[in-house]
């Protein structure tokens, strides 16, 4: 039997001990490597559920807007007034509307309560103070009876003043009179 030499098992040993410590740590990587592989692609697919959720939070947003619409409203421009001007529009009162705030497809009609005394005929318009023009459209008959009539309005965009004006188009003016005690406008979507 030969005799083995301290060095020589040193380095045996050593080398079997270093084997298996780069074995280890080989194994070790490699499952990190796997973790870190699977971890990035749930980031990507938790990246994808992001960028759903804020694009269902940008629909939300516009339906809660459009829903904030979802019943009519209406824009006061008078209650209880009258005319006894011939031939010269007067106003009866007026509102203030921001147009730019309704959702696309938004309608806008007058509502007004009027009447007229026997003989007489009357006309009812708005007028938009801002850009200093009639709305198209008017209201006219000669019912002596309080009877609501409507008129589809085209609104300007951007926030507007309106008036409600009213005039005799027949008739001695004086003591005849248009009477509107309640008008509005209508704002549907």
């Amino acid at each position: 039997m030969r005799p083995v030499s301290l060095g020589q098992f040193n380095r045996e040993g050593i080398q079997q001990v270093f084997n298996r410590l780069v074995e280890k740590i080989t194994a070790y990587l490699a499952a990190i490597t796997t973790d870190i592989t699977a971890l990035q692609a749930a980031v990507v697919v938790l990246q994808a559920a992001v960028a759903a959720l804020q694009a269902a939070v940008a629909t939300l947003q516009g339906d809660v807007t459009d829903l904030q619409w979802f019943a009519p409203r209406q824009i006061t421009l008078v209650a209880g007034d009258e005319s006894t001007n011939l031939g010269t529009f007067t106003r009866l009162g007026s509102g203030i509307f921001n147009a730019d705030s309704a959702p696309a497809g938004t309608t806008y009609t007058l509502k007004a309560a009027c009447q007229v005394d026997s003989g007489q005929t009357y006309e009812v318009r708005v007028y938009d103070l801002t850009a200093g023009a009639y709305l198209a459209g008017t209201i006219s008959d000669n019912n002596t009876s309080i009877e609501i009539k409507t008129l589809s309005l085209t609104l300007g965009a951007g926030e507007r003043a309106y008036e409600l004006r009213a005039q005799l188009t027949t008739g001695a003016g004086g003591a005849d009179f248009v009477k509107i005690p309640s008008a509005f406008i209508e704002v549907s979507s």
